[in-house]
């Protein structure tokens, strides 16, 4: 019931403040739109999903350089082809997204134009004539196919347009619906997201705003966006790249130097922060002269995750999947291992399988050789992961880090792979707090339960007299 509330109070608090004022330029052509979720990229959105009974929230800052039209005239230069600085326009938008299932994810997006800086209107131009929220973004992902490597996701979109005196939208207050297929892959330390679809438009202007203005309304676009995330080795940064565009055949208005087709890029970074905070900030350009697009942009952003699931239910949930076993058990299992070790320098990075600190490659080191000392019968190696992500996600993820380990160990140490066995317990077991980020992160770790070779003593033999 207290998430309900949350989410009702953040609903309210966006539909009670004050719409925005437009006379030629409208919010959904700012291009910027900050995707939902920590699942997501900056602006391209991922096929991953939260997992049930997560919250991500968020909030995004832009600051556009001359992204306000201007219209021709003969007796002025062109500013829209000027490189000089004609207008700022800054926006924030709010995210909040809600895992329903682990499969399916819904979030809101609350956009708010809050500054605007129109250096000359000597020429004709568009601005905001009030500034405020700009338009309300419901959307509902659902993932279709998932494994180790690959994602594939749907998701549905509509806006609820909060302008007024908007020529590319017209006064309609529901101007748009849109449905992508996303697309997730990961290559060792590069996450790539592909995404396309389709936007109808409902753009239906009032005579009085077509009589006044030389702009038609905006029609269907045909949506694509890409975007890569690279894990920089040896730290806890990605470095995110990501292209977006929007294709229409229609074309706006023949005063204006902007095309309607949409292509703009941004370069930035992000870091994860204490009390799972994760932090964006980066740089973005036009591709194509189009529509709302900036000479140049910068952002900034928080999102924040949180798992609402109550202690109880975990325990419910961790109590039903088994975990992942690759080789069949032998008789070495039945008694209890000899050796447990959990070497504190060995964790994993979010979402992968490769080490979080170099340190981790040393101490395998040292236990490669100290396996090869000793007359090792069997090594159990066993993966874990934190909780966020979905619980069959984290039972592969967590088997995939416990292959690793047997990989490494059978080509460096050549230790014998019938000595060696995996299991992978996902996020069960859990030795630290999953609430917190600086906890959360020592449960990517494993374990080795090591049994030593016995010897046999043979039977004493009953000799008859």
């Amino acid at each position: 019931m207290s998430n309900t509330r949350k989410l009702l109070g953040i609903l309210s608090l966006a539909l009670l403040s004050h719409e925005a004022r437009a006379n030629v330029i409208g919010s959904d052509l700012q291009n910027f739109n900050a995707a939902a979720s920590i699942a997501d990229g900056v602006t391209v959105s991922g096929a991953k999903t939260l997992g049930q009974g997560r919250f991500s929230l968020g909030m995004f800052a832009n600051t556009a350089v001359n992204s306000l039209p201007y219209f021709k005239d003969p007796d002025s230069p062109d500013r829209d082809r000027s490189k000089s600085v004609n207008d700022t326009v800054t926006g924030v938008d709010y995210q909040i997204a809600y895992g329903l299932t682990d499969s399916w994810d819904l979030s809101l997006s609350v956009p708010f134009i809050v500054a605007q800086t129109v250096k000359s209107k000597d020429s004709f131009h568009g601005e905001f004539k009030q500034l405020g929220n700009t338009e309300l973004r419901l959307a509902s992902k659902f993932q279709l196919i998932t494994s180790d490597a690959y994602q594939l996701a749907l998701q549905g979109t509509v806006n609820y347009s909060r302008v007024k005196g908007n020529p590319y939208t017209g006064d309609v207050e529901f101007p748009g619906f849109s449905l992508e297929i996303l697309s997730s892959m990961q290559f060792g330390i590069i996450d790539w997201n592909l995404n396309i679809g389709h936007r109808w438009r409902r753009s239906e202007a009032s005579p009085e705003i077509r009589a006044s203005l030389p702009i038609d309304p905006a029609g269907d676009q045909w949506l694509a966006s890409t975007g890569i995330a690279i894990d920089l080795p040896g730290t806890d940064i990605d470095v995110m790249a990501e292209l977006y565009s929007a294709y229409a055949e229609h074309v706006i208005s023949n005063l204006s130097s902007r095309k309607n087709s949409i292509v703009e890029t941004m370069l930035g970074v992000r870091k994860p922060l204490p009390y799972d905070l994760e932090f964006h900030a980066g740089i973005g350009s036009e591709i194509n002269h189009s529509s709302s697009s900036a000479d140049g942009r910068i952002y900034l952003g928080l999102r924040w995750t949180v798992d609402t699931r109550t202690k109880a239910e975990a325990v419910e949930v961790k109590a039903i999947p088994t975990p992942v076993v690759k080789l069949a058990s032998t008789g070495v299992l039945d008694r209890p291992a000899d050796v447990v070790l959990e070497l504190e320098d060995i964790f994993f990075k979010f979402d992968s399988t490769d080490f979080r600190d170099p340190k981790g490659q040393q101490v395998l080191n040292q236990l490669g050789e100290a396996l090869l000392a000793q007359p090792i019968e069997r090594v159990i190696i066993e993966g874990y992961a934190c909780a966020l992500g979905s619980d069959d996600y984290n039972f592969d993820l967590s088997d995939h880090r416990a292959e690793k380990i047997e990989r490494l160990l059978i080509q460096q140490f050549q230790v014998a792979p019938e000595k060696l066995l995996t299991v992978g317990w996902g996020e069960t077991r859990a030795k630290f707090d999953n609430s917190r980020e600086e906890t959360r992160k020592n449960n990517r770790r494993v374990t080795f339960r090591i049994f030593y070779q016995q010897e046999v003593t043979p039977r004493s033999q009953n000799v008859a007299h």
